[in-house]
């Protein structure tokens, strides 16, 4: 569930959105974004892009150790993680994380909430977010 190149520390990163239609098996919304990183640097990962998603972001456990190597993971609480993301210039939100359920395990997910913050766009077998996003 993840593309070659994820998880690698890079300068610069144009997110990427694969509209997966397959007659017969999963379809897939996959969104290749990067984190940014304290000092400048950035590190793509690839999400699968989950409207029944209840949480805002479920990190496999490769995800995980990466957020919390640069310290982007904070806490509410001892039981509630979250993330900063900012969707756009104008728009910060606190999103929470949880790791990914077993049977996934692999894979990296956007819910429901943080699509609608970062504005899905669906149209003619292509998707992308707001305009101004960049990097989470």
């Amino acid at each position: 569930m993840a593309h070659p190149d994820d998880y690698k520390e890079i300068d610069t990163f144009e997110p990427q959105f694969i509209y997966h239609l397959h007659v017969g098996k999963h379809n897939r919304l996959i969104a290749r974004i990067a984190w940014k990183l304290p000092g400048g640097k950035v590190v793509p990962m690839s999400f699968v892009c989950d409207t029944g998603a209840p949480s805002h972001f479920y990190l496999s456990k490769k995800a995980l150790d990466v957020l919390q190597k640069h310290r982007l993971i904070k806490e509410y609480d001892r039981e509630t993680q979250y993330v900063k993301v900012q969707a756009n210039k104008h728009n910060i939100f606190n999103a929470n994380i949880e790791e990914t359920p077993y049977i996934h395990r692999s894979a990296n997910i956007i819910g429901l909430k943080v699509l609608k913050k970062l504005h899905l766009n669906l149209a003619d077998n292509t998707f992308s977010f707001n305009k101004d996003f960049v990097y989470l």
